[in-house]
């Protein structure tokens, strides 16, 4: 940032080894420094699709349902020391990665905040087909919020435990994460088949093509 100042009055100014001689009248620029602000948080991102099938899947969400920008200067990045544990401060001044919407581990409306990916979270499981997880996400009103959506492959994969067998069966989730459906999908017919998250493995992760009949999350760009 370039701040540009006229003198108006004689003066000196100096760095501790060299003075300077303004005058009046003489116009000046000098390199301010950004203030830090904000916190860079880890978002997931995009999974590329590039048709939309429904209003509300994850190109649609590309669109209309873009995360904040990022600051240009924050000052903290979120990142993680073990699973559950941010390496900086979140916004509530604690280490926690997971709080509730008031930084505590109460949760009494279910709705979980992941501070380092900035979404907000509810643990609650719908089931239905594609067009309905969609649906009701888009739909809900969970905690005064208004901007719900059905998460996307690589959001969902940000909350899946690898580290152990639990995937999403641990606080302050607490849910089974077999059949979780995402808003992702590359298949013509998304009505009758839909991509499912399927961790066979928790070394590693399956997208499988799964009829529709399934279990269904929903989130939102908390910050």
């Amino acid at each position: 940032m370039i701040t540009i100042k006229q003198i108006e009055s004689p003066a000196v100014v100096t760095d501790g080894v060299t003075n300077v001689n303004l005058y009046a009248g003489q116009t000046y620029t000098c390199e301010v420094p950004e203030p830090k602000s904000g916190i860079a948080y880890q978002r997931p991102q995009f999974t590329g699709q590039i048709v939309s099938y429904a209003v509300g899947d994850d190109y649609s969400n590309r669109i209309n349902k873009p995360y904040s920008v990022t600051p240009s200067n924050p000052e903290k990045v979120a990142y993680l020391t073990d699973f559950n544990t941010l390496g900086s401060l979140n916004a509530f001044g604690t280490n926690e990665r997971f709080t509730d919407e008031n930084g505590l581990q109460v949760y009494g409306i279910g709705y979980i905040v992941d501070h380092l990916t900035g979404l907000g979270w509810s643990n609650a499981i719908f089931v239905g087909d594609w067009l309905g997880g969609i649906s009701n996400a888009t739909t809900s009103t969970l905690g005064g919020f208004t901007d719900w959506k059905l998460p996307n492959f690589k959001e969902s994969n940000s909350i899946f435990n690898y580290n152990t067998s639990k995937g999403l069966n641990y606080a302050p989730f607490n849910i089974d994460h077999s059949g979780i459906q995402t808003t992702s999908t590359t298949f013509m017919n998304p009505t009758t088949y839909a991509v499912t998250m399927n961790p066979i493995n928790l070394t590693s992760s399956f997208v499988l093509k799964t009829d529709t009949g399934s279990r269904n999350m929903q989130c939102r760009n908390h910050y």
